[in-house]
């Protein structure tokens, strides 16, 4: 709003403004000040125009980014849960895929696997990556190890046991303390191929004594992970 007024009273100003007039002018009128300063107030509006657009434009993807926040906090909330619930009241169960020698067809030992009946039904993998996800890994793996070697009495002493475990969990004190309760010479730990090993020195150390009693380590898929 631009006010072009007869009137040069001060009060006549302070009520132009008061009710929003952004411009006051008095006559006599100079033609070139008028569309100059009708210019200067219509490039003001169309600055605040796109600066309150590029605003909503911005909130717009702060409020996305904060939906998407609190959805993925409640999806890690709702994983650990699940899993939680799974190790809390022994829902895990483990099945064993059988080694066999090919020369005489004899089985030697087993692998331990992982399986999960709770819903949502999805394969292990699955189930292992979630507990990664929302810091359970660990947990999870060394519940399977512990449900697993539980079982060990019950194969024929000639046998051994393979359990699955990731490069993490290996160093892990709890892991290092299920594997020394059994023989260690009947008993192969895999290292899973899904996460890197961040420091090899330090998995070799950690798995030295488990070794030193004839403990062995298998790799799974190496050069896949």
């Amino acid at each position: 709003m631009l006010v072009l007024t007869a009137d040069v009273t001060g009060d006549a100003r302070r009520t132009a403004l008061t009710v929003g007039a952004k411009d006051f002018i008095t006559k006599p009128f100079d033609s070139v000040e008028v569309m100059l300063r009708v210019r200067n107030l219509l490039e003001t509006g169309a600055l605040y125009t796109r600066l309150q657009e590029h605003t909503d434009v911005i909130q717009a993807a702060l409020d996305q980014q904060l939906a998407n926040e609190r959805a993925a906090q409640q999806h890690r909330e709702q994983a650990r849960n699940r899993i939680e619930t799974v190790m809390d009241q022994g829902r895990l169960m483990m099945v064993y895929q059988p080694f066999v020698r090919l020369n005489d067809l004899e089985i030697v030992g087993a692998e331990a696997l992982s399986r999960f009946t709770d819903e949502p039904h999805r394969p292990p993998n699955v189930w292992f990556d979630e507990a990664h996800d929302v810091g359970l890994l660990g947990a999870l793996e060394c519940d399977a190890v512990a449900r697993a070697l539980s079982r060990l009495a019950e194969f024929p002493d000639n046998t051994f046991m393979s359990v699955n475990a990731s490069p993490s969990t290996s160093i892990d004190r709890q892991l290092r303390d299920l594997l020394a309760k059994p023989p260690a010479d009947r008993i192969v730990l895999e290292l899973t191929e899904h996460n890197r090993v961040a420091d090899y020195n330090e998995l070799a150390c950690c798995l030295e004594s488990f070794r030193a009693a004839g403990g062995r380590v298998a790799v799974d898929d190496a050069g896949t992970g």
